[in-house]
């Protein structure tokens, strides 16, 4: 009879964990499409956001459209440099934008949404002007 109990608390928490994670797995893998990555890339971004400011960018990605998942785009490249910043991180992240038919080159409006989304990840605004400087400058 206890077997009984474990099974059914085990599937009722398999469903609250499914019906609560499906917007955020559906905006990773709208992201993830856009640019040919793996959805679990950007569940990790999302989750290093925070819960405030993640739950605010799957809000806005989910809602917004077009528009809005090219920012996302922007958002987990502006992120994946963040981690490494090498000159061939940078590179490859640009010709990667360019096969998926996006602008390789970031403007302040991508970057501040970034930087915004990003900001308890440990993205600093008053470092927005350098990194669109260096990031535009390597080819």
């Amino acid at each position: 009879m206890i077997w009984y109990w474990v099974i059914g608390i085990a599937l009722v928490l398999g469903i609250v964990y499914k019906v609560v994670s499906a917007k955020p797995r559906s905006v990773a893998v709208s992201i993830g499409q856009k640019i040919n990555v793996k959805a679990h890339f950007i569940e990790s971004m999302i989750t290093a956001m925070g819960a405030q400011r993640g739950h605010m960018f799957v809000e806005h990605m989910s809602r917004g459209g077009e528009e809005y998942l090219e920012k996302g785009v922007y958002t987990f490249v502006i992120f994946e440099i963040s981690k490494n910043d090498h000159e061939k991180n940078i590179s490859w992240w640009k010709s990667k934008l360019k096969e998926s038919g996006f602008d390789p080159q970031i403007d302040e409006e991508k970057a501040e949404a970034a930087f915004t989304y990003l900001k308890d990840a440990g993205a600093d605004h008053s470092q927005i002007p350098n990194f669109i400087n260096v990031y535009n400058s390597i080819s």
